[in-house]
């Protein structure tokens, strides 16, 4: 695909992006899980879904605002966290920073950034930005990750709940072995490096699997910021979530990064609406590349989606164009 070939779908930013970026960063961005199942279904699970259409009832004016935890946003598409922008374009997170500013939407900043979060937020003000955490073996550093990201006017901590372990990327290990793992430079753990001098093990900025509700709480006692819980996928824990009093739940299979062989996203997002109701927002990803996934996600119960890898594969070609085109199509 030439450089100058219009991008009429996020389908063309993927390609071009497959094409462009190193083999083992596509890998590394693009992989699911073992066989990929979970993966792939993200997506056929949507063209299974059919919609009904009403006519002749007016639909001149039409507004794509929206409201999440009391936030006004010009369309109910978001940045959900993924990995390391700066393999994709040199502007890392700060270009994925301004297209979510420009379009007035809300980016979840992952931990595991090329920037730190602070030049992320310093750098952009505007649009509504949450900060992803884990639940770390060192307490220290999830709770001093929480101060910090009040300090940088984050507006929402989102816990990602699905991930104790690293899920097993064979596509991914086939390409690069563990050199990710252990040639990775980031910026938001580099004071706890020197802190905890644990560089050559990274043993206390681990995931924790020991992790309960418990510490969902302990996490709700040490900020005033609304706390939205990532990962979840059956009515079961969507409603313990609901007695723990959280803002709001993302339906989310961590984009068939972790545990191979679940349902698609969209496939179990009706029936956790339905049982929530209206005590808690639920919003979701996995799987949207389209307008009209989009309006299916929203028909079934969800507030606002979030879009993870066709950020990359905007960063890596222009990003705000991504945007444009999904938002009016």
């Amino acid at each position: 695909m030439a450089v100058n070939t219009y991008m009429v779908c996020l389908d063309d930013y993927e390609y071009y992006a497959k094409t462009h970026l190193s083999l083992m960063t596509w890998s590394f961005y693009s992989c699911g899980t073992d066989d990929e199942i979970t993966l792939e279904e993200n997506r056929r699970a949507f063209r299974r879904i059919r919609l009904k259409p009403r006519v002749l009832r007016d639909v001149s004016t039409r507004d794509l605002k929206t409201t999440i935890l009391c936030r006004e946003i010009d369309i109910p598409i978001c940045i959900s966290p993924t990995a390391l922008h700066g393999w994709a374009h040199p502007d890392a997170e700060a270009g994925a920073a301004r297209a979510s500013e420009m379009f007035n939407t809300c980016m979840v900043l992952c931990t595991i950034s090329s920037m730190s979060l602070e030049d992320i937020c310093f750098a952009n003000t505007g649009g509504t930005k949450w900060l992803n955490i884990y639940l770390f073996r060192n307490r220290h550093v999830t709770a001093d990750l929480v101060l910090r990201a009040e300090r940088s006017g984050c507006k929402g901590i989102v816990v990602s709940i699905d991930y104790c372990e690293p899920g097993n990327k064979r596509r991914l290990a086939r390409v690069t072995g563990d050199i990710i793992a252990k040639n990775v430079d980031i910026p938001n753990f580099e004071k706890y490096y020197k802190e905890l001098l644990d560089k050559s093990t990274n043993e206390k900025v681990k995931s924790d699997p020991s992790a309960t509700w418990a510490d969902i709480d302990w996490i709700k006692s040490i900020t005033k910021l609304p706390i939205i819980l990532k990962g979840i996928m059956t009515v079961e824990d969507a409603l313990i979530a609901v007695e723990h009093k959280v803002d709001a739940i993302m339906v989310s299979n961590h984009g068939g990064r972790q545990l191979d062989g679940v349902p698609a996203t969209i496939d179990v997002l009706a029936g956790i609406s339905r049982a929530v109701g209206d005590k808690i927002e639920v919003y979701m990803d996995g799987g949207v590349r389209t307008g009209t996934d989009v309006l299916k996600a929203l028909a079934l119960g969800a507030r606002a989606v979030f879009i993870g890898r066709p950020v990359l594969y905007g960063l890596a070609y222009k990003v705000a164009e991504l945007f444009k085109t999904l938002a009016h199509r």
